[in-house]
């Protein structure tokens, strides 16, 4: 795992009272908020390669009196300093972008590295739910984010433990950020095809789509069957998967009835659920 840089800005500055500096000052390094471990860390020269280890997780509190920068542990985004002179020990954080961009790299190697399109509404670890999301002839849609220039040409949803039971027509829909969604591409209808329990079904659009602005669309899913599947997902209280604050995004609706091999035009009337189905864009 890859070492981040640290402190952050809001974290490296140390002052022991009074306006008074704490230049010249030892700061020892720990990995516990008890300051009973030490932290193995490592000297920054400036370059992105991690120097030598910092003998007895030593620094100085430099000019400006703040905490000179350093490598964390492996695996480490927090840790604690003591510095001579404070009685109160402080927490300091990797820096954020960082922080960020291995959060953003370590989902990117889950999702097997994808070097083309991939975005999902939801991490895998998140879908711990098997939703009953689903109404014959309605739509279910995740909000979604895309970027412009993203060319969707698949979406993919994925079935619980229970199967299509009969299903007579079932496609997938891409929406548009308006705030009634527009029709941006359809799946073909796949009619009477199976499909089975805990399965995933990634299904092309009629043309791939590129997007043209950068914000939240909507994929949605519709099965007409006498029992439609379950489907992968999070179960949220709804008001949670709707707009708490103003501002915020609904993060799954149902819209229409009565649908069959063609999907509305826009994403209508829609009603906030707090079934929200895993959806893949690729």
């Amino acid at each position: 795992m890859a070492l981040l840089l640290g402190p952050d800005s809001n974290s490296r500055a140390v002052s022991l009272g009074g306006g008074r500096s704490a230049h010249g000052r030892t700061a020892l390094v720990y990995t516990t908020a008890a300051a009973d471990v030490l932290a193995t860390i490592k000297t920054y020269d400036g370059t992105a390669t991690p120097g030598a280890t910092v003998s007895g997780s030593a620094l100085i509190i430099d000019g400006e009196s703040q905490i000179p920068l350093f490598w964390f542990p492996a695996g480490a985004d927090t840790l604690w300093v003591r510095v001579n002179g404070l009685s109160t020990v402080l927490k300091v954080n990797a820096d954020y972008d960082a922080r960020v961009d291995t959060l953003a790299g370590d989902q990117s190697a889950l999702n097997g590295s994808p070097t083309g399109v991939f975005r999902a509404n939801l991490r895998r670890t998140e879908c711990g739910g098997n939703l009953a999301a689903l109404t014959t002839q309605v739509m279910t849609a995740s909000a979604l984010y895309l970027e412009a220039g993203d060319v969707v040409t698949n979406l993919t949803f994925c079935s619980g433990t229970t199967a299509a039971s009969v299903p007579t027509n079932w496609w997938f829909a891409l929406y548009s950020t308006a705030a009634t969604p527009v029709l941006l591409g359809q799946t073909a209808d796949q009619a009477t095809a199976a499909w089975a329990a805990n399965t995933a079904k990634t299904v092309a659009l009629a043309a791939p789509y590129t997007a043209t602005v950068t914000g939240i669309h909507y994929a949605a899913v519709m099965v007409k069957a006498t029992t439609p599947p379950t489907l992968l997902g999070a179960a949220l209280h709804a008001p949670a998967a709707g707009a708490v604050v103003t501002g915020q995004k609904v993060l799954a609706a149902t819209s229409g009835a009565a649908l069959t091999d063609t999907a509305p035009a826009t994403l209508a009337a829609p009603a906030t659920v707090g079934t929200v189905p895993y959806v893949v864009a690729t």
